[in-house]
């Protein structure tokens, strides 16, 4: 099992009041899945997304990843665990704006223990992986946000992480770019990364195999994709 939530409490608090977010959310996502987590807003997304993401941890309740209890470890032990085993993709990209798309993709190995030698030529296959080799020396301003998007997705990539975390990967593209980093996302399921995306979208979230609904900080159904959509086929509907 990839991610196994039990009984995750999280509690804020604000100017002296508890401000609950999360209310004994229990979930489990297996090794290979692609999950959408959908939901109003104030139900917990961002908090359930902090805390599979080791950014935070739970007031109680458990939460293991790749079977180790993330819910028991400081702040150190969670950096590492989060810098090898996860990556993040975000909806406003979080590039660095003065440097190179091939800089932006080093820029986690920094923090890891990758092979320095190695470093150039892995980020340097990462953008070809993600059709952008002809990009490898623009800035983000020189690019699209689809372009962006991609870089992010290849810098996310750098450790080779098992557990990619895509929080409304598609929110600030057009249409067509939506299209293709969600074909993207789905070749990145297909050769067995694990993803967990937070969506408004119903649409997007059909992408997945699981949708799973949050209100309150609880989830409210867990339900599967009967008929997933493919990216990958409506681009070449387009096309054709």
């Amino acid at each position: 099992m990839m991610v196994r939530a039990k009984d995750l409490i999280k509690t804020y608090r604000l100017e002296g009041l508890e401000v609950p977010a999360l209310r004994g959310l229990s979930f489990s996502v297996e090794a290979g899945a692609f999950i959408a987590i959908m939901g109003p807003s104030g139900c917990g997304k961002s908090t359930l997304l902090n805390l599979l993401g080791c950014l935070d941890r739970p007031t109680s309740g458990t939460l293991e990843i790749e079977g180790v209890d993330t819910s028991k470890m400081n702040r150190t032990d969670l950096a590492i665990l989060r810098s090898r085993q996860i990556g993040f993709v975000f909806q406003t990209f979080h590039l660095l704006t003065r440097a190179t798309a091939l800089s932006n993709v080093m820029l986690p190995f920094v923090y890891s223990d990758f092979p320095k030698a190695q470093r150039r030529d892995r980020a340097m296959k990462l953008l070809r992986y993600v059709g952008l080799q002809d990009r490898m020396r623009h800035r983000p301003n020189q690019m699209s946000g689809g372009q962006q998007q991609r870089v992010a997705i290849a810098r996310s990539l750098a450790n080779d992480p098992q557990l990619l975390l895509a929080d409304e990967p598609t929110g600030n593209l057009d249409s067509r770019s939506g299209l293709e980093i969600m074909a993207l996302l789905e070749r990145l399921n297909r050769e067995g990364k694990t993803i967990i995306m937070v969506t408004h979208s119903r649409e997007l979230a059909e992408h997945a195999d699981r949708i799973v609904h949050l209100l309150d900080g609880v989830v409210l159904r867990d339900e599967v994709v009967a008929e997933r959509r493919s990216a990958t086929a409506q681009l070449g509907e387009q096309l054709a």
